[in-house]
């Protein structure tokens, strides 16, 4: 291992300095939750591709696109998204807050995208029941099914929704 040699009045100590270990170590931390494909869309203006977006109040989000994520462990909301066109795969959260609870669901919806269009995932809640769907923003018309989940809910005061006390 190479070292520095140090000389405090006439006494010496070696002092060990493990700076390439550590560099490789620093480099493996801050790239290590980065890693995997992120997804690229292969069309270059908007008349090319489709513009989806996420809803304007944040509540529901883009994670990936045919499988492969934005930005590995992000969401993004409010952000308009260059996706080719075509039948695609779009993995979507749709989330909730109340004054007690909070929830939120993921899932795929199959729309059928067209180049030079513009669509906005879209959210509809009933209790703990979320939908989400895909709607082209010019029409207003569904391009992808209604997709129905129940949200995994969590309390802010330490009881379940349907009553009783939750184990922390």
């Amino acid at each position: 291992m190479p070292g520095v040699m140090v000389v405090l009045k006439g006494t010496m100590v070696m002092k060990k300095f493990i700076i390439l270990p550590g560099l490789i170590l620093a480099c493996v931390f801050l790239t290590g939750c980065a890693t995997g494909p992120t997804y690229k869309s292969t069309v270059h203006s908007a008349n090319e591709g489709a513009q989806v977006s996420g809803s304007t109040g944040g509540m529901v989000g883009l994670r990936a696109v045919d499988g492969v994520s934005l930005f590995p462990g992000e969401i993004l909301t409010g952000a308009k998204i260059m996706v080719d066109p075509g039948e695609r795969v779009l993995t979507v959260r749709g989330a909730y807050t109340t004054l007690f609870t909070d929830g939120n669901v993921l899932v795929e919806l199959k729309p059928m995208l067209r180049a030079g269009h513009a669509y906005q995932l879209r959210m509809a809640r009933k209790k703990s029941l979320i939908t989400l769907w895909v709607e082209d923003l010019a029409t207003h018309e569904p391009v992808s099914e209604r997709k129905s989940a129940n949200a995994i809910v969590n309390s802010h005061l330490g009881f379940a929704p349907g009553g009783g006390f939750m184990q922390f």
